[in-house]
C-alpha cells in the first residue's frame, strides 16, 4: 500500500486521521500497538502501562483469571465471556 505524502503530512499536522487499517500497518510496521500510536505522552503512557501491569499481578483474582485464560484457546476464551456476562 502506498501512502501520498500529503496524506502523510495531513496526519501530521493533524488535518486527518488515519483509519483504523491504516493505524494497524502503520503499528505492524513500527511494531508498537495502536495505543501506544495514539497515546500522546508516550512516556506516561509506558508508565501507566507498567503500573497497571503491576497492579494486574498485585490482585489475585485478575492474576489467577489470567492465568486461567493463558490455557485457553479462543472458543473456549468466548464461550468463559458470554458465560461470564450473564452473571
Amino acid at each position: 500500500m502506498v501512502v501520498k505524502r500529503s496524506t502523510i503530512a495531513g496526519y501530521e499536522s493533524e488535518e486527518r486521521e488515519p483509519s483504523y487499517k491504516i493505524l494497524k500497518k502503520i503499528a505492524d510496521a513500527l511494531g508498537a500497538s495502536i495505543d501506544s500510536l495514539l497515546a500522546h505522552d508516550y512516556d506516561n503512557y509506558l508508565i501507566s502501562e507498567t503500573q497497571i501491569s503491576k497492579e494486574i499481578l498485585n490482585n489475585k483474582e485478575l492474576k489467577s483469571l489470567f492465568n486461567e485464560l493463558k490455557g485457553m484457546d479462543s472458543n473456549n476464551i468466548n464461550f468463559y465471556s458470554k458465560v461470564n456476562s450473564i452473571y
